[in-house]
């Protein structure tokens, strides 16, 4: 029913004027994130996620696709797999019903892909990424399954898991806060701060990564 709503909305955006170009109109980079908008939209989707509101979270990470420089049409193709593959995971009651949502988080990553800075398996990638996803269900500690989020982030930035591991524990620990509190508005006021925290580090990770490969 939600995946509907999302085609529908796709459909209604390219009837106001967004339609597949033939060239971008900016360069796609993906480290070219700034900490507080990727912040707040990532909570922003956490919540939509939560209340079942998957064209909210289409929408978000459509404007995600578009804040590092993806053109509309392919910010569309973002926020369909992103929400398809959310939809299908939180449906899920098993591990194996989980990898449902496999085939739209590689789709997802084969997108991502084109503005990264490395070359990666996308579906390597989908999988760590599952991985955490279902370490997090299963009530791991942030410690462990963070780390599953700073290997996701080693191999689409590639740089070397040491320098991300924190950004990807601080991303845990904002996630573990949501799961222990009833969340009011407040709440999620803090998880958005913890977030942000954990965008900052990895920025600064890779931009002294990028530095000492200049060296």
């Amino acid at each position: 029913m939600m995946v509907r709503d999302v085609e529908r909305s796709s459909s209604r955006l390219r009837q106001v004027g967004i339609k597949p170009a033939k060239k971008l109109r900016t360069k796609i980079d993906i480290t070219m994130f700034q900490p507080a908008y990727m912040g707040k939209a990532e909570a922003l989707m956490w919540k939509r996620y939560y209340e079942r509101r998957y064209l909210g979270l289409f929408m978000t990470m459509f404007g995600c696709g578009r804040h590092v420089g993806y053109s509309p049409s392919l910010s569309i193709k973002l926020g369909f797999f992103a929400a398809q593959a959310a939809r299908l995971f939180q449906a899920s009651r098993s591990a194996e019903e989980a990898h449902r949502a496999l085939p739209p988080l590689e789709r997802y990553y084969d997108l991502i892909a084109i503005g990264a800075p490395s070359t990666f398996c996308s579906r390597e990638v989908a999988l760590t990424e599952l991985g955490w996803w279902q370490a997090r269900r299963e009530n791991k500690p942030p410690s462990e399954y963070g780390i599953r989020i700073a290997c996701v982030a080693s191999l689409v930035y590639g740089v070397a898991i040491d320098k991300v591991a924190l950004a990807g524990i601080r991303r845990a620990q904002a996630m573990e806060y949501r799961d222990r509190h009833e969340m009011e508005q407040s709440d999620w006021a803090v998880v958005e701060n913890k977030l942000i925290e954990s965008y900052s580090i990895l920025k600064s990770s890779l931009r002294a990564d990028d530095n000492e490969n200049k060296a």
